[in-house]
């Protein structure tokens, strides 16, 4: 009796899970398929309708269209250079901090570490009227490079905080091999802490991919000209420009948007999920 009570709770255990499981699935798909849907209609159809199905899924490429005439071709490749380059940015110059904050011997080291992490606490927003200012003065407003290295530097202390912890627990031996080797830092480096890192390194840049890509605030401030506008605050203004120009949102252009924004970060999501759980469960036991 006691095996059978035992198996009949592990079977109910397993539907339970099987059950959350599907709740959790429906959760997330359903703003994906709330958009979709709602962006194959025409105004009056979602307005009598959010949740039915659109008359021509047809439609839906007539909205893309439109949205590619209203210059979103143009913001959709300055988001891709700006998120490219604040990758580019944050992960070279996160693995070279976390490398040498975990492993290098320096005056102050970890003062200096813990006041770079403590950046953490302080929101962006708190920055953002001197960072302009001085930009300003230097000319690097409206300007897709400075905007992408601005992105990374605001997320260093996140980018160092993960690279030091997982440097920091590969063996010391590993080094000190390397250094009776005749190795110097640099190499130490380039060809032992690099490689060893590169889950993290996915990890880390698949985070901040999600990050840069729906960044707005930064974005509308410092990308003030129509010609260097990225995605996100196009998106934002084209509702604005609705409620402007009529009493009613477009909403089913505004989703055409919205759905033109994912589609990156889905195909990211889809093509780095598995290197981002290996590089995630891989910190995870190591510490």
């Amino acid at each position: 009796m006691g095996d059978y009570y035992r198996i009949k709770s592990m079977q109910m255990g397993k539907m339970l899970i099987f059950i959350v499981s599907i709740l959790l699935i429906i959760t997330c798909l359903f703003p994906l398929f709330f958009v979709t849907i709602n962006s194959s209609k025409t105004v009056s159809e979602y307005l009598d309708s959010k949740f039915a199905l659109p008359g021509n899924f047809m439609l839906l490429f007539e909205k893309v269209k439109t949205m590619w005439m209203l210059g979103f071709g143009n913001y959709f490749v300055n988001t891709v250079v700006m998120v490219t380059i604040a990758i580019s940015t944050c992960l070279v110059f996160s693995s070279l901090a976390g490398y040498a904050f975990s492993k290098l011997l320096f005056p102050k080291r970890n003062l200096i570490y813990f006041g770079i992490i403590s950046m953490l606490a302080i929101p962006s927003q708190a920055f953002v009227i001197p960072l302009f200012v001085r930009w300003s003065r230097w000319g690097l407003t409206d300007n897709l490079i400075s905007a992408g290295i601005l992105l990374a530097t605001l997320e260093f202390p996140f980018g160092i905080f993960l690279m030091r912890s997982f440097y920091h627990k590969i063996p010391g031996e590993l080094i000190d091999s390397a250094k009776v080797d005749g190795a110097n830092s640099f190499q130490i480096y380039y060809k032992i802490m690099l490689p060893l890192g590169m889950p993290a390194l996915v990890s880390l840049g698949v985070i901040e991919f999600f990050y840069f890509w729906n960044e707005l605030f930064i974005s509308m401030i410092f990308l003030r000209r129509n010609i260097v506008r990225v995605i996100t605050p196009a998106i934002a203004m084209l509702q604005v420009s609705s409620r402007i120009g009529g009493p009613l949102t477009d909403w089913p252009l505004l989703f055409s948007g919205i759905l033109i924004s994912i589609i990156i970060p889905l195909l990211v999501y889809f093509v780095f999920q598995r290197k981002l759980v290996e590089g995630l469960m891989t910190g995870a036991l190591k510490g």
